[in-house]
């Protein structure tokens, strides 16, 4: 079970090896941008739960 897992995750990867690098790329290039949205909006989440719980 592991090997075809494995061969059919390499296909995969052969097939779309292009298009995985540029989401990567994406999401490198927008990693510090996600990462500010984030702590604005921590505060806010932290709110919203605690109305919840």
């Amino acid at each position: 079970m592991q090997t075809a897992v494995h061969e059919a995750l390499n296909e995969f990867i052969n097939m779309h090896g292009e298009e995985i690098a540029q989401l990567i790329a994406g999401y490198r290039a927008m990693g510090n941008l996600n990462e500010e949205i984030c702590d604005e909006f921590t505060a806010c989440e932290a709110e919203a739960y605690s109305h919840f719980c």
